[in-house]
């Protein structure tokens, strides 16, 4: 049973609070069973949202890690380490590659939400000709035309578009709101989304990593492809159609692409054997979610069972429509479009003076190298070719490592965590460099997965001792051994025969 708006901790029941994308909250009471589906399908019904299938509900841990909630596993059980009432936030977690397919202005809304708050936290980083426009549009749609009686000459200054934005920035943004009068609310944010869609740090998930001259990078999961991200700027990557397949072993994760006949392996040094984990995690969804084809499954040879294989069963996949069929079941949505019910976002007080050249223009952490249109980004050319060959190996491992207790990780918003690498991905140069000691948690993983081996070994020891035991009872307790070793034990703790 799930209640909404209820603000009661009945008995046997428990508490979360759910942040929307306008950051309003709504309050949400579940028994101990729930699964995370039956959540977020009533966070959905809330919003009137029919087009669900883009969308998802994060929670943070206790360790500040953030992580998909998995819905179809029990809420309580992902979130077990913390402590009621949880804390969960409805995010897009698949970025549409055209905004304009989205069938529903309500769901248009809740992209156009999330793409702004990815500018104001940095994520989604653009020039500044483009912030400028970009901005227009937020103020556009915000307030509508502007007024100079109602909105004097410093009103841009109250919103927050960027984290840090200088008065420059804001003048330039009046200028350009000034030339959209007339549009509406649903049309300044459809021109929004239509101009962020060419970025190429749009709907991009960052995971940091660092290159063979530990420079700090990042691979970038977006609608189109992986990106190999450096200062800001996408350097190389691959579509989405060249990627076969994914995996990882121990901190590098290993990518295999195919392009015209030849087929190709990158390996990419992450900080830990998590983030590569939980990278690899999101791949494998984003690369199920935007294939264009189902791909069929083949059941694989089986081989004979070894220690090393017995935990190397590390198996993650996405259960859910593809990009495309969700495009196609949109087609059929026939009804009045719902209503919508706009959250004006948070003022600040306006700028009073503050020198230009005393605030960065960037939108976030990284400054951002453009092309001379203003714009970053387009097909891969002859340099980005040499960037990727620097990632290539002849390593790919055939299967996931075991699963761990911890199942995900992703790098918080913000500076980027300190990481360890090597010169090169190939074990040849692992080997070479000294290894850092294992973790509390990868020793204790360890010891857990021996004892289940041992466990394992006695188990096929001692069933086939039972079988014959009960088979031939009778005849066993008969034979001259049997009664010698009887008397042996019984000897042994003091009992006279």
């Amino acid at each position: 049973m799930i209640k909404f708006g209820s603000r009661s901790n009945l008995e046997g029941e428990f508490q979360c609070k759910i942040s929307l994308l306008d950051d309003t909250e709504l309050t949400c009471d579940f028994k101990r069973d729930v699964k995370g589906q039956a959540v977020f399908d009533e966070v959905c019904k809330t919003l009137d949202l029919l087009e669900k299938d883009y969308f998802g509900l994060r929670f943070v841990d206790d360790a500040k890690q953030r992580h998909w909630l998995d819905l179809n596993k029990s809420v309580i059980r992902q979130m077990k380490t913390l402590k009621p009432p949880y804390k969960l936030f409805f995010r897009v977690k698949f970025y549409a590659v055209d905004p304009s397919t989205l069938h529903e202005e309500i769901t248009r809304y809740q992209f156009f939400l999330q793409v702004k708050r990815d500018i104001l936290h940095g994520r989604l980083l653009c020039s500044f000709n483009d912030l400028v426009e970009l901005g227009a549009f937020i103020v556009q749609g915000e307030i509508g035309d502007y007024d100079p009686d109602e909105h004097g000459d410093s009103y841009v200054s109250e919103f927050r578009i960027v984290p840090k934005q200088s008065e420059k920035l804001e003048k330039k943004i009046m200028e350009i709101h000034k030339q959209l009068a007339g549009q509406v609310p649903a049309v300044a944010e459809k021109n929004f989304l239509d101009k962020v869609k060419a970025l190429d740090m749009y709907g991009v998930d960052p995971h940091p990593c660092k290159d063979q001259d530990n420079v700090q990078l990042y691979l970038g999961l977006t609608p189109g492809g992986i990106a190999i991200i450096r200062e800001g700027k996408k350097v190389s990557g691959f579509v989405w159609s060249e990627v076969v397949k994914c995996t990882y072993e121990n901190k590098v994760f290993y990518v295999q692409v195919q392009k015209d006949d030849r087929k190709a392996n990158y390996g990419f040094r992450l900080p830990d054997p998590l983030a590569c984990k939980h990278l690899w995690k999101c791949a494998i969804e984003h690369l199920a979610f935007y294939s264009h084809s189902e791909t069929p499954v083949v059941k694989p040879k089986r081989k004979a069972i070894s220690p090393q294989r017995l935990f190397r069963r590390s198996k993650h996949k996405y259960i859910g429509p593809t990009q495309d069929q969700l495009i196609a079941e949109s087609e059929k949505i026939s009804r009045p479009e719902p209503l919508i019910k706009r959250a004006p976002s948070v003022r600040i007080s306006r700028r009073i003076k503050v020198p230009s050249d005393s605030i960065s223009e960037s939108t976030g952490v990284l400054n951002i190298t453009n092309s001379p249109n203003g714009q970053v980004g387009g097909d891969i050319t002859p340099n980005e070719e040499t960037e990727l060959k620097r990632f290539e190996t002849s390593v790919f491992p055939p299967s996931p490592p075991p699963d761990e207790s911890i199942t995900s990780f992703e790098m918080p918003d913000g500076p980027p965590a300190t990481n360890h690498v090597g010169p090169d991905v190939s074990p040849s140069n692992e080997a070479n460099n000294k290894s850092a000691p294992p973790s509390p948690a990868e020793v204790e993983n360890y010891g857990f997965k021996m004892f289940i081996f041992i466990m394992f070994i006695l188990a096929l020891i001692m069933i086939p001792i039972a079988i014959v035991w009960e088979t031939r009872k009778s005849y066993i307790k008969s034979t001259d051994a049997y009664k010698g070793l009887a008397k042996w034990v019984f000897r042994s703790f003091g009992y006279k025969i």
